[in-house]
């Protein structure tokens, strides 16, 4: 009797992370492409020139789960890292960050980022300097998991099926 192996369904991890060091403040509150520092997207489908080694080679469309990006801020020889699950809040206040300051990020947030990223694997951001002491954005890192494929009910009932088969034909032949 020939055996039937079977094939565990495993979610693909995929991740950008950019290196920045832009200081933000008063005079230079936003840091994007368009104020000319940097490449300020997400691209989970190639990898970046950066020198951040990253996991990509997503197939757009597929399925994404647990969608988090973080941030890494430095003030006055202090570091703080700040992140979110996609669906979540898109600004706030750093916690340990000198009182008054506060940073947003901009784009697309919640289930509209999650979709922006299946359409292309691409996903834009924005980080802005609101008030307070001026910081310095060091790197962004996004992270994703595809879904695991469920088998379909029929490939489910083709295996038992094929299992209850083989045994009554061992049955049959112990008799």
């Amino acid at each position: 009797m020939a055996g039937l192996a079977g094939t565990s369904a495993r979610a693909t991890n995929y991740s950008d992370t950019d290196l920045i060091f832009a200081v933000l403040n008063s005079s230079t509150p936003i840091f994007n492409a368009a104020a000319g520092t940097a490449n300020n997207d997400f691209n989970i489908v190639l990898n970046d020139a950066d020198i951040v080694p990253d996991s990509v080679g997503y197939v757009p469309g597929t399925p994404l789960t647990n969608v988090k990006v973080g941030f890494t801020f430095a003030t006055a020889g202090n570091t703080y890292n700040v992140s979110y699950t996609l669906g979540s809040t898109s600004s706030g206040a750093l916690g340990g960050l000198p009182t008054g300051t506060t940073f947003s990020v901009g784009g697309a947030v919640g289930a509209l980022a999650v979709t922006d990223l299946q359409l292309d694997g691409i996903l834009e951001y924005t980080v802005k300097w609101v008030s307070g002491p001026a910081f310095i954005v060091t790197s962004a890192r996004l992270t994703a998991e595809t879904i695991p494929p469920v088998p379909d009910g029929g490939s489910t009932v083709m295996l038992l099926g094929s299992t209850l088969m083989g045994m009554a034909a061992l049955a049959r032949r112990k008799k």
